[in-house]
């Protein structure tokens, strides 16, 4: 079976769709807001305490020379240019740097304590020279050196040239840029804004899930047998049903008709293919494929079908948790049945007086898959068909563990739950592919957790997910 395109290596599209991109990043941060803004206020925070920690006052002190030639009156305006391109040269050379050292009393090896600049107003004789210091009282100190010791080597520099200060700054007694928090703050919000911003653009950017029908069609050639909606209860005092199950009448109505329409489409398939077991899984943990199994199940028995829902998960098994069935109510299992200690009928379970009989599971102590493809499997199914109109497996997620590949081909069909806006289809395709190997009839797939039609997006989480059966809770099935 052919799961994706023949151009199949999936990639990101050439052309961007500014739109799309602006509806997953906003999908993303209603998922992740809680952390995205506690990320936001720590680069904040981090942002403005590290300005205000390493923040030191800086202060300015200058003086202001006339350029004339000496013994004249005229106006050079080249001389002044000429020697403020050269300052750097003269405060280096000639011992200029030492004199000043030695004026303020440093000893070898100090820090200077100014930073020296030299400017000169175009088309005018004026040469400024600008001290910046981190303290006050240096930067004008070193401005009183430069006036005494400059003009000693201008001659070896410029020619002869005099200097004449016309103004000079007294001692500063304010900051030359002050410190602002509310400012600082802000940049840091800024800061924190726009790494926020950029995170989101990446995981929408990079989001290779399946969040709308298009993207069932673009990505997988699988048909879609139904949507299923988010269904979710308000948290109340006092207690409640909360089972996701149409037995429930908590339960809203497009629940119930999501799972009406995917019952008819499924017993169609089946009646028309003569097939009568069937295989429900997904990629990965939180899916949903055991509320999917159960509404399933319970939708066909209440259309006067004989209905066995197998809890096939020996690693985790979960139906009886969304049954609100206690594990220490189980006295025989499936794993029971495997193990040859009981036979299938005597671990048979009816729920609430219905068409729908139940044999539940119990963790295995052995290794699940020797135990799933065991003839004894393939003798309890064969035994089981007898007295069902149909028999439906709940096995744990096809791209993560061989268990539902392995049970895949004692079945006749095989039903394949995506949850919106979750698995990459990179696993999705593997999952199935696992499956269809099995020579099972692949009758399509269900999109779970639907919200806002398709372009909504359902909750849950997952990183990076390895071939190891990593614990998953139960809720989420």
């Amino acid at each position: 079976m052919q799961l994706y395109e023949e151009n199949e290596e999936i990639q990101m599209p050439n052309k961007i769709d500014l739109w799309d991109l602006a509806e997953t990043m906003w999908k993303n941060f209603r998922r992740y807001w809680g952390r995205l803004i506690l990320l936001a206020v720590i680069l904040t925070v981090g942002f403005a305490g590290y300005t205000i920690y390493t923040y030191n006052p800086t202060y300015t002190s200058y003086a202001t020379f006339v350029v004339t030639k000496n013994n004249t009156n005229s106006v050079d305006s080249v001389v002044s240019a000429r020697i403020a391109n050269s300052f750097p040269y003269i405060l280096k050379s000639g011992g200029m740097e030492n004199r000043i050292r030695t004026e303020l009393g440093l000893v070898n090896g100090a820090a200077f304590p100014a930073s020296l600049s030299a400017s000169s107003m175009e088309d005018t004789n004026l040469l400024t020279i600008t001290a910046v210091s981190s303290s006050d009282t240096q930067g004008q100190q070193v401005i009183t050196a430069v006036i005494k010791y400059l003009p000693e080597y201008i001659p070896d520099v410029v020619g002869n040239v005099k200097l004449t200060v016309i103004d000079q700054s007294g001692l500063a007694d304010e900051e030359t840029v002050r410190l602002s928090i509310p400012k600082t703050v802000l940049k840091g919000c800024l800061v924190g804004i726009v790494a926020v911003l950029a995170i989101l653009f990446l995981l929408a950017y990079n989001d290779s899930t399946i969040r709308r029908y298009e993207d069932l069609k673009k990505h997988l050639n699988i048909s879609c047998l139904g949507t299923i909606p988010l269904t979710k209860f308000k948290k109340r005092k006092q207690k409640f049903d909360s089972r996701i199950v149409i037995t429930n009448d908590k339960v809203p109505a497009n629940f119930l008709e999501s799972i009406s329409a995917l019952r008819t489409r499924v017993e169609k398939e089946m009646r028309e293919k003569n097939l009568r077991t069937i295989l429900i899984s997904s990629s990965l943990p939180g899916e949903g494929k055991t509320t999917v199994s159960l509404n399933l199940a319970l939708s066909l028995a209440q259309r006067d079908k004989k209905v066995l829902l197998i809890d096939g998960d020996l690693r985790n098994p979960s139906l009886h948790t969304n049954l609100n069935i206690l594990k220490k109510d189980i006295k025989i299992g499936i794993t029971d049945v495997l193990k040859g200690k009981e036979k299938a009928g005597e671990a048979i379970i009816n729920f609430e007086d219905s068409n729908l009989d139940l044999i539940l599971g119990r963790k295995s102590t052995g290794n699940a898959s020797e135990l799933l493809s065991s003839h004894r499997m393939q003798e309890a199914i064969d035994e089981l068909v007898d007295y069902y109109d149909y028999v439906i497996i709940d096995t744990p997620p096809a791209a993560m563990m061989a268990d539902a590949s392995v049970v895949a081909a004692f079945m006749d069909a095989v039903l394949y739950v995506i949850r919106q806006d979750y698995a990459k289809v990179k696993y999705i395709t593997e999952g199935i592919g696992l499956l269809a190997d099995s020579d099972a009839h692949v009758l399509g797939c269900v999109l779970n957790c639907a919200e806002n039609g398709f372009g909504g997006y359902g909750y849950g989480k997952y990183g990076k997910y390895g071939y190891g059966y990593t614990k998953y809770s139960p809720e989420d099935e």
